[in-house]
């Protein structure tokens, strides 16, 4: 299907679920750039409101991001949610979707960071349905060389027991938004448990973020975790998003990534 294609869709869901609109009230529709898993669409209507619209992909499992959507009461902004498709419509987050550039600024880098740590700080008794990370979801359906597997396999079991937090565990640009001084993470689809390294190696990866900046960030926002086992998760991560790329549908857009994505594994693994 192409954006065409995807951006009626999109309009039919939404006029279907707020029926107080129709086409002709739809003043705008833009595709969202960033994901691989859905389709997402911004809108502005006649009465000058906006909204976010997700094409869902049926293959993802909704439970935990919807026990998160309650938990925080951030379900309260969804005018529509289907759980068995990811079909989503509600109110649009203010502000602007980040960029590489901006998020390697230290300021804006720095941010997100406390945002990481404002995650890992919401009480989990809140989120009972939350299942923890799965790290061998997508291991036997991607094409690795054996050393980078059996890397994997050694950091996973070895931090196997670290104590488990709430983690969003796809923080990237497209999943930020910027709004004046503050950011906000968003996109709540991929969250797990997992340890308190994940997010904070993800988005190191994602944006490829030099070592030496890193450690210095590290020991002033968490002063009790240790660098060592950080650019183990490093490369954890990493390699984790490799084997997922092998779970998508094959696009250049996808192959550009996995390319990046394993040229970024084999710096980090050259430096265990």
């Amino acid at each position: 299907m192409n954006e065409k294609n995807y951006s009626q869709e999109a309009k039919k869901l939404f006029t279907s679920k707020l029926k107080k609109y129709n086409e002709n009230d739809i003043l705008e529709i833009k595709l969202l750039s960033g994901g691989f898993t859905n389709k997402c669409f911004f809108i502005i209507t006649n009465d000058n409101k906006k909204y976010f619209v997700r094409l869902g992909n049926s293959k993802m499992n909704r439970t935990n991001e919807f026990s998160y959507l309650k938990a925080s009461k951030e379900i309260k902004k969804y005018f529509y949610y289907d759980f068995d498709t990811g079909n989503a419509i509600k109110k649009w987050n203010e502000g602007h979707t980040s960029t590489f550039e901006e998020c390697l600024q230290e300021r804006i880098f720095e941010k997100i960071i406390k945002e990481i740590k404002r995650i890992q700080k919401i009480k989990l008794r809140k989120i009972p349905k939350i299942k923890t990370r799965d790290f061998y979801c997508f291991l036997s359906i991607s094409k690795l060389d054996e050393k980078y597997i059996l890397k994997y396999k050694e950091i996973i079991n070895k931090y196997s027991e670290l104590k488990k937090v709430l983690s969003h565990n796809d923080i990237r640009p497209s999943n930020i938004i910027i709004n004046n001084s503050k950011v906000k993470v968003i996109d709540y689809e991929w969250c797990t448990l997992s340890n308190k390294y994940w997010d904070l190696a993800n988005i190191s990866r994602e944006l490829d973020y030099p070592i030496d900046k890193l450690e210095i960030i590290f020991k002033k926002y968490f002063k009790k975790l240790d660098f060592n086992i950080f650019k183990e998760m490093l490369f954890a991560t990493t390699c984790f998003a490799v084997q997922w790329t092998f779970f998508e549908k094959e696009s250049d857009e996808l192959l550009k990534y996995r390319k990046n994505a394993i040229r970024i594994m084999e710096s980090y693994y050259a430096i265990l």
